[in-house]
């Protein structure tokens, strides 16, 4: 039986954060009334001609070099024609065949569960086959129950980077390792808000079955089946979902001798399928050719090396410097600096630790809750920031440091945390408001311990046979007697003493 196997390629959509759109003077701001920020430039009336803005420019190649590609010297535009209600000019101004960088890539390390050895770690390269400059489109309003559309102009014009990776991709998986990792890159740039509830990030998904072999890299190296292409995914989530559907779609009507038809599907994320849009164009669609109001200019070696400059530390490098700094684990090093708020609340957190800072217990505590209890309540939650949790910095500090110290235990701090968010309070007071310190008085715990020797001769018989177990039920005891405020470490040190002065 024929195995098909997923080839992927992902075509990302970053709005970038400049004041006003990529050839005029209007405004890019979120959520003004429709049509209200428009112009006969961007609106594309007889007469008017086209300006680059400088900025789109400055951080379009800003990510092209974060993302390891090749400057071209000579840019050019290129106008693609097609038909749209919401394209009022009845062509976009793009790049074709000299776009702004080549040839780069994207390495994705993701956790594995299950693996050995340590926190199993995936590591995959994504080629990025460009990176180019464009205007975006209007936006189409559909009122079925008036049995019309209405255009909303306001986003035409508004600069886009386009970054379209090779095939690579075996799976939703990792589709979604690559986006996660590259929205990464892309907030460290602080070229764009990513927001993709905003429309900011958008991603088109290009996916084939092949038949047999391997999937990702080395499936884009034999022919490739018929392509089809998935839009109106508005997470990352969702593009995996997608994908997932897609896969099975298309791997049935394989398995049943169906031809796959080259297609545009969007995506309904409330039934969770793909439904057919429109029959997929070739560039030759688009009649491409050379913009005529926007000249070819050359890009001077001195400008691209002063915008390498001014990169600052991206994830990856992040990664290895906290891991060395900090002792942490290679993948909860990167899981750190995914996101850029929680590497900065990571490190902000180091740096409030009392006569700490290097590697030790501490720091990989910290790193234990963020990528815990935090994220886990995160998720819960639905939240994407970590800034968002109303749990600062400073309350996670105090809160390791009250284990630390001996105050509460690791479970105590489990439930200080969840009322530290709840009540809005710092762990300290949540401490001392429920009287959850934990019994470090020696002769109180000392009483509760002659109590549990007494009442269980059977554990004490067979600790002194050998089984360690036995002082654990022991432990467990006195804890129930001081209604589990009492220091387990503690508890076992004293037990023993009991045990062998008895």
């Amino acid at each position: 039986m024929t195995s098909f196997v997923p080839v992927i390629g992902l075509e990302v959509h970053l709005q970038l954060k400049t004041a006003s759109k990529i050839f005029c003077g209007c405004s890019t701001a979120f959520g003004a009334s429709p049509n209200s920020q428009v112009c006969p430039v961007c609106l594309g009336l007889p007469g008017v001609l086209p300006v680059l803005n400088r900025q789109v420019f400055r951080y379009g190649v800003r990510v092209a070099l974060a993302l390891g590609c090749r400057i071209q010297p000579r840019i050019l535009f290129h106008r693609k024609n097609y038909f749209y209600p919401d394209l009022p000019k009845g062509y976009q101004i793009s790049q074709y065949d000299l776009p702004l960088g080549t040839e780069g890539a994207v390495e994705v390390q993701t956790k594995v569960p299950g693996t050995v050895p340590v926190p199993g770690t995936h590591v995959f390269k994504v080629r990025v086959r460009r990176v180019h400059m464009e205007e975006d489109a209007g936006k189409l309003v559909h009122r079925p129950e008036e049995r019309c559309s209405l255009v909303d102009l306001n986003r035409a014009g508004v600069p886009l980077l386009e970054i379209v990776s090779d095939p690579d991709l075996a799976s939703p998986e990792q589709a979604y390792g690559y986006l996660k990792t590259l929205k990464g890159i892309l907030e460290y740039l602080e070229v764009s808000d990513c927001d993709m509830e905003k429309g900011s990030l958008r991603c088109d998904a290009n996916i084939s079955l092949s038949a047999g072999g391997e999937g990702g890299a080395a499936g884009a190296e034999r022919a490739l089946g018929t392509k089809v292409e998935i839009k109106n995914m508005n997470s990352f989530r969702a593009v995996a979902r997608a994908l997932g559907y897609e896969i099975e779609r298309q791997r049935k009507a394989l398995a049943g001798g169906e031809k796959i038809v080259q297609e545009t599907r969007l995506w309904d994320d409330a039934q969770g399928v793909t439904q057919p849009m429109r029959s997929k164009e070739y560039a030759h669609d688009y009649r491409y050719f050379p913009e005529p109001d926007l000249v070819p200019f050359s890009v001077p070696s001195e400008e691209v090396e002063r915008i390498r400059g001014s990169l600052p530390e991206l994830p990856r490098a992040r990664a290895q410097r906290l891991a060395q700094r900090h002792g942490l684990p290679a993948a909860d090093a990167a899981a750190l600096t995914g996101s850029r708020a929680t590497a900065e609340y990571y490190e902000e957190c180091v740096g409030l630790l009392k006569g700490a800072g290097g590697a030790g217990a501490k720091p990989k505590a910290l790193a234990n809750w963020i990528l815990g209890d935090l994220a886990r309540e995160m998720n819960d939650r639905n939240l994407e920031e970590i800034g968002t949790l109303r749990f600062p910095a400073a309350w996670l500090v105090e809160l390791v440091e009250l284990i630390d110290s001996g105050r509460i235990s690791g479970k105590m701090a489990k439930e200080v945390f969840l009322d530290s968010i709840q009540t809005g309070q710092s762990p300290s007071a949540v401490v001392q408001v429920k009287n959850l310190a934990q019994v470090t008085d020696r002769p109180a715990l000392q009483a509760a311990g002659r109590e549990a020797i007494q009442e269980s001769p059977k554990a004490v018989a067979d600790y002194r046979q050998g089984k360690e177990q036995a002082l654990m039920f022991l432990v467990g005891q006195v804890m129930r007697k001081t209604r589990g405020a009492a220091s387990p470490g503690l508890c076992q040190e004293i037990l023993r003493e009991l045990l062998k002065s008895s």
